[in-house]
């Protein structure tokens, strides 16, 4: 029989756990990637042409913002008449004293409701009316009666 010297039995189990965490590696990037690639998708199987499934799509995408800003200023308690796309990255918001706020789509929408919210108390509480609140801009443009 032949006997294997401890040296070589040390380089036979480092070979061998190596191996063996390259096999663990290999399988956790496929499992990440089949999960990623394959499973994340939402697949549409429509026979409607493409661009017009697209064009449909962003009119959802719209309407579930819409939705999203509705629950927001309920949720803060702010009162509102009506809510419509201003323009294509805007909100125009009819509030319930009769002053408007313009919210922009580019930006965090609950960081711009609980600004309009502070905004709104704090020139109640001061007394002064205001016409326009306007978020599109870095810092939000007041405009007063």
């Amino acid at each position: 029989m032949r006997i294997i010297k401890r040296k070589n039995l040390a380089v036979l189990k480092s070979i061998l756990s190596f191996v063996y965490f390259f096999l663990l590696f290999i399988s956790v990037v496929l499992v990440f990637a089949y999960w990623k690639f394959y499973l994340d998708k939402n697949r549409l199987v429509s026979p409607v042409p493409g661009s017009f499934a697209v064009k449909n799509a962003s009119r959802v995408v719209v309407k579930n913002q819409e939705e999203e800003l509705k629950e927001m200023l309920n949720k803060y308690k702010i009162e509102f008449l009506r809510l419509s796309v201003s323009t294509g990255s805007a909100y125009l918001v009819d509030l319930g004293d009769g002053s408007k706020a313009i919210i922009s789509q580019k930006k965090p929408m609950v960081s711009q409701v609980s600004s309009l919210q502070l905004i709104l108390s704090r020139f109640t509480i001061e007394g002064k009316r205001l016409s326009l609140v306007d978020f599109r801009f870095d810092k939000p443009l007041i405009v007063l009666k």
